[in-house]
């Protein structure tokens, strides 16, 4: 079996080592906390060299500290890397990180809680014909970090459902409240194939909603990506609706005949993404395949997160 290490604080150590050993295709081969104080620091700790000189493959914990320079050091040395969460640094880095990625021949599989969910790859085979998509988006933001992770987060899942890739965009935000980020954001974005696409993010101490609106030229798709489920918007050819137009009390009065729209559940074949992300993690890394969500992936949203954001031209996350 493959031994994985893992690297994050120790409450976070415990939950994965639980869900890799429930995988039985790795091994967990010791764990590392970061606690260094610069770049430097990190990239240069013995203790972590000697860590992951006793694996293959390394586990990298959403938010850790320090996470550029490990990551970076794990590459130099061969190591197979699963990030749990869309890290996007800067364009620059990333491009060469992508270089010495497909030089080492290893596997960088990175994680997003929307494009390996059970809703959305249910539909996603639908998908290669998408001309119309909508993200709609309410969070309790903690922070700008978090804004922004799950902005690329919905880039990135934009970006695999569109055809073609994004050319122009618009966008618009508000701050009224003095937090370090938007309380409103708005994104409207147009692919060379001719695909819109429609992003909104807003904050809500007491809301929390993540859906998505796909249309494609003969199907039209909801997915509530909290709740798991999907429904596909179909016309009725058995009912029509009788629509009055006009205000009968004016004594004037239009009818029309609409067709009924009703709205199917699909089914949905619910599973822990996370199982599911490592097992796809072991078959890239023993069958020499790509993943899912990899470091071209990265490159391409962070190509598009500085577009957005030119501030972060700087090694910063988008």
């Amino acid at each position: 079996m493959i031994k994985l290490g893992i690297i994050g604080s120790e409450k976070q150590i415990q939950i994965i080592s639980d869900v890799v050993e429930r995988t039985g295709k790795f091994i967990v081969a010791g764990s590392f906390s970061p606690s260094a104080k610069t770049w430097e620091d990190a990239f240069f700790n013995t203790d972590y060299e000697d860590f992951i000189n006793k694996t293959d493959s390394l586990f990298f914990c959403d938010g850790i500290e320090w996470y550029s320079p490990l990551v970076e050091k794990a590459i130099y040395n061969f190591k197979h890397i699963f990030s749990d969460g869309l890290k996007v640094e800067n364009c620059k880095r990333l491009k060469e990180w992508e270089n010495l990625v497909h030089e080492a021949g290893i596997v960088f599989h990175a994680g997003n809680q929307f494009s390996v969910s059970p809703s959305f790859l249910s539909v996603w085979q639908y998908l290669k014909k998408c001309n119309w998509l909508e993200l709609n988006i309410r969070l309790p933001f903690k922070d700008r970090e978090h804004f922004r992770s799950v902005l690329s987060q919905t880039l990135e899942l934009a970006i695999k459902s569109v055809r073609g890739s994004i050319e122009k965009f618009n966008k618009n935000e508000s701050s009224l409240f003095g937090f370090d980020f938007p309380e409103h954001f708005s994104l409207w974005m147009d692919s060379s194939g001719g695909t819109n696409c429609k992003i909104n993010i807003s904050y809500s101490r007491s809301e929390k909603e993540l859906k998505g609106v796909f249309g494609t030229s003969d199907k039209l798709f909801e997915v509530d990506f909290i709740e798991q489920k999907v429904w596909e918007l179909q016309k009725s050819t058995d009912n029509i609706a009788s629509i009055s137009l006009f205000n009968s009390e004016n004594e004037l009065e239009l009818q029309q005949l609409l067709p009924e729209i009703k709205r199917v559940q699909r089914q949905v074949i619910y599973f822990d993404s996370l199982s599911k992300e490592l097992l796809n993690f072991w078959d890239n890394i023993t069958n020499h395949l790509s993943p899912l969500t990899g470091i071209n992936e990265l490159v391409e949203v962070s190509v598009l997160c500085e577009k957005v954001f030119p501030e972060t031209d700087k090694c910063q996350a988008c």
